[in-house]
């Protein structure tokens, strides 16, 4: 598992480099993971700990990466894009805003735990609660748009775009063009680049 992990961490980071779709965020949040997956293979001790920080880390995945699908077809209106947006922030605050603190204290309190790891857990650990912070304010426009539609009667439809959301001022802004549609291929790809 370590091993797989490794394997997709730098096919990541490598793809990502390579399409110009990365930022300073995603670079240290790799080399943090390779990094902090690399000592317990070389030591050979705190790999609990990585494994426990990698559920951590990446619980959120599925529903991350889903919603994003969803929008590329064209569901980013729909109650199945909203559920499955709110998923992932539940799943995010929750894993990695919660559960991630304690376990990490948890790691320092090991004494087998290879200091490396532990300060990867806590880089990771702090990086997470930034974006947390970041999410709270995408939780009020979340928000504020469930008002909207609220105040105006206009109700999500499960799988199709629901005509009357034209209506809705939020909806009539111009988004920036999507880059996500290349690194949810890697995503998906980088499984087998790591089995192999």
């Amino acid at each position: 598992l370590v091993s797989l992990s490794i394997g997709y961490f730098v096919y990541d980071l490598l793809a990502c480099l390579w399409f110009g779709l990365w930022d300073s965020k995603l670079v240290l949040h790799h080399v943090l993971a390779i990094s902090g997956f690399s000592c317990p293979l070389v030591v050979g001790s705190g790999i609990f700990a990585g494994i426990i920080g990698l559920f951590m880390a990446e619980a959120s995945n599925f529903p991350m990466h889903f919603r994003v699908i969803l929008k590329l077809i064209g569901m980013r209106h729909t109650r199945a894009y909203e559920t499955f947006d709110d998923l992932y922030l539940f799943i995010y605050i929750f894993a990695r805003g919660i559960c991630s603190p304690i376990f990490c204290v948890m790691s320092w309190m090991e004494p087998t735990t290879p200091l490396m790891v532990n300060f990867v857990f806590a880089g990771l650990t702090l990086q997470s609660m930034h974006f947390i912070f970041i999410m709270v304010s995408i939780l009020k426009k979340k928000r504020k748009e469930k008002l909207e539609r609220k105040s105006k009667g206009i109700d999500l439809f499960w799988l199709t775009v629901n005509p009357r959301l034209s209506e809705l001022t939020y909806v009539n802004k111009k988004s920036k063009a999507n880059i996500f549609l290349l690194t949810n291929f890697f995503y998906i790809s980088s499984l087998g680049v790591g089995v192999w």
